[in-house]
């Protein structure tokens, strides 16, 4: 990856681009001994690159990064972990050096084509890695509350750029004056893009908090409140009950046999073969504990073939709807707390 390494060396020494997030931590001041050390990291990470060493690229370009925030260095950094596979930490860095670098007023000025081209580029990777993880991007009327995910610290609302998740079960909370204001729990799929808006907590004042609403779709929320959760862990369940009927008939069946087969080696020894075929056999009780038998093994073969047929299809129904009930619905719920001095209420908006 080719990114205006002359331009980035020059534009060290005029400073840095526009500010990062509030909980990033912040470089050292500005400095000729900074400006030489992270001179020589950026050249040292960009030589790795160029070896296809892009664990030890990525290291010499954090290092820089810690001392001069520039969007070039982190679409340097960001191509590095995309190598790695690191595709959250990549789509973090190259969203600040595609914001930053499109604004850059500095490298324009000295090679306006390049550096839209090093945008460009930076974009189209952004593109790439932006399929492999979740985008979240968090509105909120509390301007100015703190941002955070699974317990850390991202930033103040509005946050500059969205945030950006591994799949899975994420939990996404609003801050304000050191309390809790909202807590969503949230599933996220791999490529997936949503719109979160947030609102405000009943204990926040009722001048704010009144007529703030959250986007609710279904994994939004824990346990069993998926329709397409509850269905599967029911066809599982199902599917696993009637296995185990299916089982339980099978030995039955099984036990009937084998007294079959000892009844009638028995009736054999003493009275010779078809003894029990006789009209007045019936009256014989080895010959009636014989058709006892039988009628047994009758009645659990045919519970044993009905509980694995019933098997079947409950695992075939439950396969269907994991293959093809969609994991998101198409339109999502609004819920808006209304707040007044005379009491309060919720109204949800969508479809269902």
């Amino acid at each position: 990856m080719r990114f205006l390494p002359t331009a980035f060396l020059a534009l060290l020494v005029l400073g840095s681009s526009s500010p990062v997030r509030a909980d990033s931590a912040q470089p050292p001041a500005p400095n000729e001994a900074n400006t030489d050390v992270a001179r020589k990291l950026y050249e040292d990470g960009r030589a790795f690159y160029r070896q296809k060493e892009f664990a030890k690229a990525r290291s010499a370009f954090l290092a820089a990064w810690a001392l001069r925030r520039h969007w070039q260095v982190a679409g340097n950094l960001g191509d590095s972990e995309r190598r790695l596979g690191l595709f959250r930490d990549a789509a973090e860095h190259l969203a600040f050096a595609v914001r930053v670098g499109a604004s850059d007023t500095v490298a324009q000025a000295q090679d306006r084509a390049q550096a839209q081209e090093d945008v460009s580029r930076m974009r189209a990777i952004l593109d790439e890695v932006t399929r492999e993880v979740a985008t979240v991007k968090v509105s909120s009327t509390q301007s100015g509350s703190e941002i955070w995910l699974d317990g850390k610290h991202v930033g103040q609302i509005p946050l500059d750029d969205p945030m950006f998740l591994d799949p899975g079960q994420h939990t996404i909370e609003t801050r304000a004056a050191g309390q809790s204001l909202t807590t969503i729990s949230l599933n996220v799929n791999r490529g997936e893009m949503r719109d979160l808006q947030l609102p405000l907590s009943s204990r926040s004042t009722s001048t704010t908090a009144a007529g703030s609403s959250v986007v609710l779709r279904p994994e939004t929320t824990s346990g069993f409140s998926s329709t397409r959760t509850v269905l599967l862990i029911a066809g599982t369940g199902t599917t696993l009950a009637a296995a185990g009927f299916g089982i339980w008939f099978l030995t039955r069946a099984s036990a009937a046999q084998s007294d079959v087969d000892r009844l009638s080696a028995q009736t054999r020894q003493q009275d010779g073969p078809g003894a029990c075929l006789a009209p007045d056999a019936i009256a014989q009780p080895v010959c009636t504990q014989l058709q006892q038998a039988a009628d047994r093994k009758s009645a659990a073969t045919s519970g044993e073939t009905a509980s694995w047929v019933m098997t079947g299809a409950f695992a075939a129904a439950t396969a269907g709807i994991y293959v093809l009930w969609p994991q998101h619905d198409r339109e999502a719920a609004l819920v808006t707390p209304q707040l007044g001095p005379h009491g309060g209420a919720v109204v949800i908006h969508g479809t269902f």
